[in-house]
């Protein structure tokens, strides 16, 4: 009863590190280039099981016993968001698996968020307002500009910079920081300068299904719920032992 208790505690636990989760997403479902979080579960710890008495038993052993699921880890699903058309001049959209660089306080940040703007330097810069990065460093606009779709920015006929675009041999080991930036690991390698492919007057929209991340939320409730239930009945039995059988 006592394993019981434990198993339904493990499964709570497990239940809202997964609800916080899905919240998240749900959140950030209208965020421009974020990627939803994914949680993976495995399970927890076995316990060889024994009959107990004076040993006289030809099989002693009964088998295993499982102690709930813990949370093996949160990862980051890389899939493309949807395209949105906004129709501003500074918005980009990166297609394929490219990202922009920000020069952020702590290091470059990558991002997929090409939702950008002029600070009062006339630097281009992201909604965090880390400046954003061109092949030879910050970019600095001054007036009105154009962004092509090779990443070129010009003024009138003078190109006066060029987005810097990279990209990363395994993606899905970046490590996330914040909604929308993105820091390389030993997993995911070192950025790589590539060519860009970008949809000017764009944005590219999360990648979180509102509707299937509802569902994931009544799932867990129910799921969360049901362990209470299940951890109030194993209680119950052991007040019952406690109290009750040991009278007889």
């Amino acid at each position: 009863m006592v394993r019981g208790i434990h198993t339904a505690a493990c499964a709570m636990i497990a239940e809202r590190e997964r609800l916080e989760v899905t919240a998240n997403n749900i959140a950030n479902s209208s965020t421009a280039g974020f990627r939803k979080d994914l949680i993976t579960f495995v399970q927890g710890r076995k316990m060889q099981m024994f009959r107990a008495g004076d040993g006289s038993y030809s099989f002693p052993y009964v088998g295993e016993l499982g102690t709930g699921s813990v949370v093996l880890g949160v990862s980051v699903s890389q899939a493309a968001g949807a395209l949105v058309y906004t129709g501003n001049p500074l918005d980009v959209a990166v297609l394929g698996d490219g990202f922009f660089a920000l020069s952020s306080p702590d290091g470059i940040r990558y991002t997929r968020n090409g939702a950008f703007s002029l600070d009062s330097q006339g630097r281009l810069v992201s909604q965090e307002g880390y400046a954003v990065l061109g092949r030879e460093g910050v970019l600095r606009i001054e007036g009105e500009a154009e962004i092509g779709p090779d990443g070129q920015v010009m003024q009138g006929s003078t190109v006066v910079g060029r987005l810097a675009i990279y990209r990363f041999n395994d993606p899905s080991g970046l490590i996330k920081r914040g909604q929308t930036l993105f820091e390389p690991s030993a997993a995911s390698g070192p950025a790589i300068l590539t060519d860009g492919n970008l949809r000017v007057g764009f944005l590219e929209s999360s990648n979180v299904n509102p509707m299937q991340e509802m569902v994931n939320l009544i799932t867990i409730m129910r799921s969360y719920e049901a362990c209470q239930r299940y951890m109030s009945v194993q209680d119950e039995m052991l007040s019952k032992a406690v109290n009750d059988v040991a009278r007889v």
